[in-house]
């Protein structure tokens, strides 16, 4: 069927410029038959997904219709309607969409009426447009578009009726983009029912419900629900338009969203990645062909620096800078303990060679005492040999006169000296070496230092960064594509999976991908940045780094208060976010007002009885309680009172006063009782006498 729709489509475009040519050569170009021809030209193009012949076709339809009749036209308003109704389709071209849609209703209700179904339709695209916005406000004007539209609709064509099924579904879009899923879930619910009936179960309208359906019945909690619906509509999907499809890749992401929400972690993370491939290769094909409009404009062909991109380089020079720096004063602290080194080396090898020289002399010096020595005892030895007693051993006197030395005691003299000289150049070199060891050591304990200093400075870089330091093109993401902004939807999901099953590496780095992608796609004051920035602060939260995360909750309240108003469901969660973080840093009072303040916002939104409300309050109600138990001693106001104990108290103890009055009832005239009467009556006494 697929392929006979093309036929059909070639043949069509073919017989149309062919006409087209000929009305050009007859007519001329500026003409208002050549314009209905291009403009019919373009519709098919469309039909045929071919937007860039459709867009030059229809440009060039109003440009003729304008010149022609005016702006005021009813001709110009239907070739506005049909432009803006494909630059709707076309995220680059959203403002220019909602102008030309705005001029066409504008005209046709004028002309037409407000009853006419050209308002309508005029109305519906407007509407759809204005919900791409991501404004609270564009998305109320919205939903009163549709709703006008539904109306004129439903009078004129009634409700059974594909024109009104369609405008039943936006309007359920817009209920859910308000955050009203209960009210979405109802129209959502009647445009399944309408569509299915009018067309095929497995048709693109009917899938488009189904999808639709999903996402609310997922907001809503029901997840086996919700479930159903995006497998059915991902079947549809895949059978029309194959994996390799954005629709389909939503699927995916939402079918992983809901095994999350369902505590299936592990199994939502091949849905979630796998939808995050196909989303990158159709980003990157599209980015690639530019077939919008970059031949429109040349200079879009080239990504400009944002101002993200310069914020970046500029802080990247300065850590380069700072790096180079920190390497040359390495450098040179390296070299000055080189040199040092060099010298201790230097000193010891003379102090060496010095006290080699030195035992050197010592030892020549002890021989010639030695030799000066055995000559005086052989001097001496024979002087004395008459007087020497007859009981004596005379071998040692035969040896003295022999000259012979005594060998045993020579070697006891040298050796004696030897280990004498020895032992104090050993010690003196021991000590050396241990003051050169403990040098050494004292040298690498504070290198040691210095590298555990730099990389707690580097751990606490990496844990302060939130993705500043990450452009575009270190992600490899385009963000010329019109599928940017979902890959880092798609980046966040994950992270937040990563997150809840503590694999916090792996959710750092997807988070500052997707604040990086968030920041350049959607804005730095934009729903989709605050979230991203809530996110990496309940990283730092659960990591313990409480300052941390307490620095991006505040960047993430400020951004969603500008963005999505004060009286928000995401202005409030971020609150009560600080609240937490407050409480642990031990700032209980600071901590309340945010705490209140999340509370009030929930009750304005959803009503006292809505369980997150009644949660928070019997948290603030702990809170309160545990600022009444104050303790003075525990915040360090006071020191803690002990009471004094005299010393003989310790040698007799003290005397139980409740058991000893129970003893003096129970046995009035015992010794203990009557020492008792009498000493109360020496104190009556007493008190008598003074």
């Amino acid at each position: 069927d697929r392929g006979l729709a093309s036929n059909y489509f070639d043949l069509a475009i073919e017989k149309l410029i062919q006409t087209k040519d000929m009305q050009v050569d007859i007519l001329g170009e500026e003409d208002a038959d050549v314009a209905t021809t291009a403009q019919l030209l373009g519709s098919v193009y469309l039909a045929a997904n071919n937007k860039r012949e459709a867009r030059r076709n229809f440009e060039r339809a109003l440009l003729v219709r304008v010149e022609i009749f005016g702006r005021s036209d009813l001709n110009t308003a239907s070739s506005a309607q049909a432009l803006g109704t494909l630059y709707a389709r076309m995220p680059r071209r959203l403002e220019e969409a909602i102008q030309l849609l705005r001029k066409a209703m504008l005209v046709r209700e004028k002309f037409l009426g407000k009853e006419s179904l050209y308002l309508a339709e005029s109305l519906h695209e407007l509407g759809s447009v204005l919900l791409l916005r991501r404004h609270r406000k564009d998305h109320e004007t919205a939903l009163q578009y549709l709703s006008k539209a539904a109306k004129i609709r439903e009078q004129r064509l009634g409700k059974e009726s594909l024109k009104y099924a369609a405008s039943m579904h936006q309007v359920g879009q817009a209920h859910t983009h308000l955050g009203l899923y209960s009210e979405a879930r109802l129209y959502l619910q009647a445009a399944l029912a309408l569509r299915e009936r009018l067309t095929p179960k497995k048709s693109a309208q009917v899938s488009m419900t189904r999808f639709a359906l999903g996402v609310v019945l997922l907001k809503l909690n029901e997840t086996s629900a919700a479930m159903k619906q995006l497998r059915l509509a991902y079947t549809a999907r895949e059978a029309m338009y194959g994996q390799e499809h954005a629709q389909s890749a939503n699927c995916l992401h939402h079918i992983g969203m809901a095994h999350f929400q369902d505590d299936q972690s592990e199994a939502a993370l091949p849905f979630l990645l796998r939808a995050l491939e196909i989303r990158m290769r159709l980003n990157a094909a599209d980015a690639q062909a530019r077939e919008d409009d970059s031949d429109e404009d040349p200079r879009d062909l080239v990504r400009r620096a944002s101002d993200r991109d310069k914020r970046i380089h500029k802080e990247r020079n300065r850590r380069r800078k700072e790096q180079a720096k920190e390497e040359r004063r390495r450098n040179l602290e390296k070299k000055k303990q080189d040199e040092e080194k060099r010298r201790e080396n230097r000193r010891q090898e003379l102090e060496r060679e010095k006290m080699e020289a030195a035992m050197t002399a010592d030892k020549d010096k002890g021989k010639s005492n030695k030799n000066k020595a055995s000559f005086a005892s052989i001097l001496f030895g024979l002087r004395s040999k008459g007087n020497k007693p007859e009981g004596e051993d005379s071998s040692a006197a035969q040896k003295q006169g022999a000259g012979v030395e005594d060998p045993n005691e020579d070697e006891d003299d040298e050796e004696g000296s030897d280990v004498s000289e020895t032992g104090d150049s050993t010690a003196r070199s021991s000590a050396r070496k241990s003051l050169g060891a403990a040098g050494k050591m004292a040298a690498r304990g504070r290198g040691r230092r210095a590298s555990g200093v730099v990389q707690k400075e580097q751990e606490e870089d990496e844990v302060r960064s939130n993705g500043s330091d990450v452009c575009m093109d270190d992600i490899g993401v385009d963000i010329h594509g019109w599928l940017a902004g979902a890959i880092g939807q798609s980046m966040l999901t994950i992270a937040i999976v990563y997150m809840g099953m503590e694999e916090y590496t792996k959710s750092r780095k997807y988070l500052r991908n997707a604040i990086c992608i968030c920041e350049e796609v959607f804005g730095t004051v934009s729903p989709e940045n605050g979230e991203a920035m809530h996110a990496y602060g309940l990283l730092n939260e659960k990591q313990e780094q409480f300052v941390v995360a307490l620095k991006y909750f505040r960047d993430a309240l400020h951004i969603r208060e500008k963005a999505c108003g004060h009286a928000h469901e995401s202005t409030a969660s971020s609150c009560v976010s600080m609240a937490d973080v407050l409480v642990s840093l031990g700032h209980p009072d600071d901590a309340g007002i945010y705490l209140v303040r999340g509370i009030n916002i929930r009750e304005q939104l959803f009503g006292p009885k809505d369980e997150f409300v009644i949660a928070l309050k019997e948290k603030w109600s702990k809170l309160m309680a545990s600022e009444l138990q104050f303790d003075p001693v525990k915040n360090g106001e006071s020191l803690p009172h002990f009471s004094r104990r005299s010393p003989e108290s310790y040698l007799h103890g003290f005397a139980d006063k409740q058991k000893e009055d129970v003893a003096v009832a129970e046995n009035p005239g015992s010794a203990r009782a009557k020492q008792g009467r009498g000493s109360s009556k020496s104190q009556v006494d007493s008190g008598a006498a003074q």
